[in-house]
């Protein structure tokens, strides 16, 4: 996605939250996302996956 650079930031810094959190919870959970947390990732990831289908319909 050229030329989508808040895109890509946020894409970003969804990805490095996701790795952090896998990096805290992997030997045994102790931070629980909840119900909340999944739904705003969810959400995050469905505006993303339509924004880029916006530009690209090849990548929806």
């Amino acid at each position: 996605m050229s030329g989508a650079g808040p895109l890509a930031i946020l894409s970003g810094v969804l990805a490095m939250t996701g790795l952090r959190f896998l990096v805290w919870n992997f030997p045994s959970a102790t931070i629980f996302v909840g119900d909340t947390g999944s739904g705003f990732i969810g959400l995050i990831l469905a505006g993303l996956a339509l924004i880029a289908g916006w530009h690209q319909p090849e990548l929806f």
